[in-house]
């Protein structure tokens, strides 16, 4: 054998490595593997691209409008405290201007269709000087001149898309037939689930819809609750045993069987009784639904685990069979709130802070500072175990000398509210 044959032998001899564990005899691994000819098929149901279906299902789903909404909602229930040491006047301004432009509902509207769509936008209607689709210039805004704070979704913000990696400006088309361009700098977005980079592209420049990774979970529910309720209007099921049914099927005689059914079930109406033939048979069987709410339950864990929102906030209340507190599970929800609105909602603010300090004030404020009110409610006992635990320490510091009676008094007094009473160390 020549080396040219030889090396043609061991290649055909060569067998392709697979990785991983296989036992045939249990079929895994095999070509009985589920597993193994299992593949991914994405959901045809695409909300980041069907702009109509997402408002349908917003409106008509109620899993899908909690999915939306309650996020936004419970991020925007206690709100946040904007304040100034040096220029609080001043502030007080800024804050009744926002208020004016319902801040609050915008923000929480926004977040909503952020989460349906994939994307969102806070449009500020304000006078610089310049068309709106050139830069916004801050230093350069008229007084009284920021009018509005508008709410728009992908529906009608569309991007002008160049070879950029962002879009520089939008066209928006009003509903009223309005057809404007606007500059980037003059939207506070609101960009959904982040992406990559292609699919950022093929979403038009939004991210992706955080309701859309519970469709399927939501689809499956839907289908076993249908199915549960359809099962139980046969709840008690007749079975007819009859003589000679086969034959009676063979010769295509099919309507005489049906006859002698209806037949029976005629007599027993008027009987109350059952008549049968000699040879005939009929049994009355119960299905047994005990189980079935188990498997709704599993059903909609799945919902809530793929929203990440509490059982019991997402559904009203905590499912059948699900006994835990959710304790874990509301600190884990309200931590991730509470860093969406650092990051997503906080610098945002600071561009309004900005704008509408401008529009009132004609400056910026540069110490203004935004903090969140906590989204967790306290109980009367919880509160009062945080009193004295800070009193037990400011105590402590008072007898080592570290603070005096009077720091600590007007410390009580401006954390307190309760002991807003109390004079300031000038007038005591």
């Amino acid at each position: 054998m020549n080396k040219n044959n030889r090396r043609k032998q061991k290649k055909q001899n060569k067998k392709i490595a697979k990785d991983g564990f296989a036992n045939i005899a249990k079929g895994i691994g095999g070509k009985k593997d589920t597993l193994q000819n299992t593949s991914y098929v994405r959901n045809s149901i695409n909300l980041s691209k069907n702009y109509h279906l997402a408002e349908e299902l917003y409106e008509y789903n109620w899993l899908v409008g909690n999915i939306a909404d309650i996020p936004a909602n419970e991020m925007t229930r206690e709100w946040c405290n904007i304040t100034s040491s040096s220029k609080p006047k001043k502030i007080k301004k800024v804050l009744k201007l926002l208020k004016k432009l319902e801040i609050k509902s915008r923000f929480k509207s926004a977040k909503s269709f952020s989460d349906l769509f994939g994307g969102s936008a806070l449009y500020m209607v304000v006078n610089d000087g310049y068309t709106q689709d050139k830069p916004l210039s801050i230093r350069t805004i008229k007084r009284n001149s920021f009018a509005k704070l508008r709410v728009l979704e992908p529906t009608t913000l569309m991007p002008i898309i160049t070879n950029q990696e962002e879009p520089e400006q939008y066209r928006l088309y009003g509903i009223n037939g309005e057809n404007l361009i606007i500059h980037k700098s003059r939207l506070l977005k609101f960009s959904g689930i982040e992406t990559t980079s292609r699919k950022k592209r093929e979403h038009s420049f939004w991210g992706a819809s955080k309701v859309q990774r519970s469709i399927e979970p939501i689809i499956g529910s839907d289908t076993t609750i249908n199915a549960i309720v359809n099962m139980l209007t046969e709840t008690n099921v007749n079975v007819y045993k009859m003589d000679g049914l086969t034959d009676l099927a063979v010769d295509g005689d099919d309507e005489d069987a049906i006859k002698r059914i209806q037949l029976i079930d005629t007599m027993k109406s008027y009987l109350n009784a059952i008549v049968l033939d000699n040879k005939d048979d009929f049994v009355k069987r119960t299905n047994d639904f005990k189980d079935l709410h188990q498997i709704d339950t599993s059903t909609l864990v799945r919902v809530s685990g793929s929203s990440m929102i509490p059982a019991t906030l997402l559904f009203g209340k905590s499912p059948d069979g699900m006994n835990a507190t959710g304790a874990s599970d509301f600190k884990a929800f309200y931590n991730r709130c509470k860093r969406e609105q650092v990051d997503e909602f906080e610098p945002k603010i600071e561009i309004l802070l900005q704008v509408a300090s401008m529009s009132e004030n004609g400056m910026i404020i540069e110490d203004a500072e935004t903090s969140w009110n906590p989204l967790e409610q306290l109980t009367a006992k919880d509160i009062a175990d945080t009193e004295k635990v800070e009193a037990d320490a400011d105590k402590l510091y008072v007898d080592a000398g570290v603070i005096s009676a009077k720091e600590a008094r007007q410390k009580l007094k401006e954390s307190n509210p309760k002991y807003s009473f109390l004079k300031d160390d000038k007038d005591a």
